[in-house]
């Protein structure tokens, strides 16, 4: 469900604890400690093809005797890191509810954003997966439920969970053998492709400011939209007044997200499949989606195929076409068009993929 507030602020005045308040619906929690610098995979950095260990922190509560308890994997924005300011105000609104967090750091690194490296979002995609893994492989030494694993972020941060969650490659960053995807996506302020969101995946909680500068909220309604027309659970914030500051509003609104998940996943897990769709094309996935002038398109096809990609008006007009990529990232850019929705087609010798792009200029 949509929820619009003409009233922007909302103040928690204090925490009042009792017997009656209920872990993850409550805030129970008011001390925890922080295990730093876990590695939760290993990989290759693409660009210099040097090792990367992959790294996280772990948050829990303090004196929490529970053998499986949830887990939130997330994501910095851009410029950030796992142990940023911002980052650890989330760890904090989410221990107090009873959550083990995972900040992670991942191949999109601090310094990098759409802008300037759109390319690395596949592999911070990767290595949100690795981390879910990590958390199942690990589940017994650390005590964490398995069914019980929301993916979560910040603008780049959610773009990388989201992607994570939907999209298809799985990727080799560590602890092969476990499912990848996670039970929830906790998503604000960020971009994705609607299309590699599929029924019977998993529910999706947004936040996003309709005020935004730097991520048009449309992006988000255009994935709450998505979400419902498949049947996917979804509960969307668009608070007017705000700009770039989904996760902030989150944090100081704890009772929504908190609330979501336990209905959504705690109080039936969702049941993640242990194989994903298989295609020759593989990762076709464009990135923001919908977008203003500028998107994505990423290609990770089997070695020694040629993919032709040719893109299309509405009208059926050729805007552009790209012969014979290999392993491309594709940046694309709508100079002079109008904003409206395009057709994508990628093609090999075995067969078509096709996906609609929407322009919101």
């Amino acid at each position: 469900m949509s929820k619009f507030y003409f009233i922007s602020v909302f103040l928690l005045t204090g925490v009042v604890f009792s017997d009656a308040q209920q872990r993850y619906l409550d805030q129970v929690f008011t001390q925890w400690t922080v295990t730093s610098d876990l590695i939760y995979g290993n990989t290759v950095n693409p660009e210099t093809n040097q090792p990367v260990e992959l790294k996280l922190d772990l948050w829990e509560p303090s004196g929490d005797n529970e053998l499986q308890r949830a887990v939130l994997i997330w994501g910095h924005g851009n410029q950030g890191q796992k142990n940023d300011a911002k980052t650890m105000e989330v760890c904090q609104a989410y221990v107090r509810y009873g959550y083990v967090v995972l900040p992670i750091e991942t191949r999109w690194g601090s310094d990098q954003d759409y802008t300037n490296k759109p390319e690395r979002l596949p592999y911070a995609a990767e290595d949100f997966k690795a981390a879910v893994r990590w958390a199942r492989a690990n589940a017994g030494i650390h005590r964490l439920h398995p069914d019980w694993i929301a993916n979560g972020g910040s603008s780049a941060g959610s773009a990388a969970s989201f992607a994570g969650t939907y999209m298809e490659n799985e990727g080799t960053s560590g602890n092969p053998g476990f499912p990848s995807q996670p039970n929830a996506e906790v998503f604000c302020s960020g971009g994705g492709d609607t299309v590699e969101m599929e029924t019977g995946e998993p529910p999706i909680w947004i936040a996003h400011g309709t005020d935004d500068p730097l991520v048009p909220v449309l992006f988000s309604q255009m994935i709450e939209q998505r979400a419902k027309n498949i049947g996917i659970p979804v509960e969307a914030h668009y608070v007017p007044g705000i700009g770039h500051g989904g996760r902030d509003w989150m944090v100081a609104h704890m009772q929504y997200p908190a609330q979501f998940l336990y209905q959504q996943m705690i109080a039936k897990p969702v049941q993640i499949r242990n194989e994903r769709r298989s295609t020759t094309v593989r990762s076709l996935y464009i990135s923001p989606n919908p977008f203003n002038s500028f998107t994505t398109i990423y290609l990770n096809n089997f070695e020694g195929d040629q993919i032709n990609l040719t893109i299309y008006d509405i009208t059926g007009k050729m805007i552009e076409e790209f012969i014979g990529f290999k392993n491309k990232i594709i940046p694309w850019n709508v100079p002079g068009q109008s904003a409206g929705t395009y057709l994508l087609k990628a093609q090999n010798e075995k067969e078509i993929q096709t996906r609609k792009l929407l322009s919101i200029k």
